[in-house]
């Protein structure tokens, strides 16, 4: 079942520069934080976008958050379509894949918190997803290319994080689900969804390419209301809901620079059979914590660090803590690299992702 948004002769559509690109890009997920900016990145190039939504209901509300997000003229309504789509039921996959060139698949569980029954909320629904998304798009005969949206998750957990030196990790790696530290069910759906699609990658490669993503922590304007739980840590900070700031850190990246990583690994040849860590910088929790409070003064958020043994005697009672307990002090550091020196990747300071991700959700403070 595929919407089409009728043609807007007065919606401020820039006309699209000479020789840009006509094709058609499914986006799955488009209502997802990556999604959004994903698809803004395809139409800032020139490209048709069909974005999947769990239910068609939510079109006319999803063109409306994301044209008020990137503008209209980005978001025209003659240059957007929606399908309905679920990662675990075959209905309208085939129809979603007809007259598609490319197809990005974005879509994939995510939660703020640890799922009560990790397998069937988050770990089988991304790996089905993704083998889904990818035999339909082979089966599709138009698809010259699949580009799937993974996570460094898939490279850096359960590994031993007390080396020293410590190790900088590349796309050679592969997380351990049987490593000295734990995984969480994110972790580890993103590292089996990716195990599976490149198994999969090797029974089609003859009939169409494929290349993947994998970002750290993305971080930046919120592109519709459905994608806000991504940025639960930014919110946590501005509404003082962290009484001390722990010392947690993560490799992010701002997400423009993921959707423009997006648009290289659908288009550039040097792409294919490759996976691309994409981060653009360590972002410690205090370092982000005394960013927002000199941007928002009047907040008075808070800025003191939490001593990790309190953290330690935290973890014993809150789940959420308990989790992260072992990447305490912890500065696991990844390189892009391999997309910089192969596809000419750029990336922005990820800090400018935060402060931007604060200003699209002032409104809720």
């Amino acid at each position: 079942m595929v919407s089409r948004s009728s043609s807007d002769k007065t919606n401020g559509t820039t006309p699209l520069p000479a020789g840009a690109p006509q094709e058609l890009v499914l986006v799955t997920g488009i209502t997802g934080f990556v999604g959004g900016h994903v698809a803004a990145a395809c139409l800032r190039h020139g490209y048709r976008v069909r974005g999947s939504l769990r239910s068609l209901a939510k079109a006319k509300t999803t063109l409306a958050e994301l044209q008020t997000a990137f503008g209209s003229d980005v978001f025209a309504r003659d240059r957007v379509e929606f399908v309905q789509l679920d990662l675990e039921k075959d209905e309208n996959w085939d129809s979603a894949m007809q007259g598609c060139t490319y197809v990005l698949h974005v879509a994939s569980p995510v939660s703020a918190q640890e799922p009560k029954n990790p397998e069937e909320e988050m770990i089988r629904p991304a790996i089905e997803g993704v083998k889904r998304a990818f035999l339909k798009a082979v089966q599709a005969g138009c698809v010259k290319r699949f580009v799937y949206t993974s996570s460094i998750a898939a490279i850096i957990a359960g590994h031993d994080y007390t080396a020293h030196p410590p190790r900088v990790f590349d796309e050679s790696d592969w997380s351990q689900d049987d490593g000295p530290t734990p995984m969480i069910s994110y972790e580890k759906s993103k590292l089996y969804a990716e195990r599976a699609l490149w198994e999969l990658y090797e029974k089609h490669k003859d009939v169409i390419e494929l290349s993947v993503v994998n970002p750290g922590y993305v971080i930046g304007r919120a592109p519709c209301s459905y994608a806000r739980s991504s940025l639960h840590v930014v919110t946590k900070i501005m509404q003082r809901q962290i009484p001390l700031v722990p010392a947690l850190g993560f490799e992010s990246v701002h997400a423009s620079d993921v959707a423009e990583l997006h648009i290289l690994c659908m288009t550039k040849p040097e792409a294919v059979s490759e996976r691309f860590c994409a981060v653009g910088g360590f972002l410690w929790l205090y370092d982000m914590a005394h960013e927002l409070q000199a941007a928002y003064p009047e907040r008075k958020i808070v800025v003191y660090r939490c001593p990790s043994w309190l953290m330690q005697v935290v973890a014993a009672f809150d789940k959420e803590v308990h989790t992260f307990r072992h990447l305490l002090n912890v500065k696991i550091e990844v390189s892009s690299a391999k997309a910089y020196r192969l596809l000419g990747w750029t990336t922005q300071n990820p800090m400018t992702g935060l402060l931007d991700a604060a200003k699209s959700l002032e409104h809720l403070f």
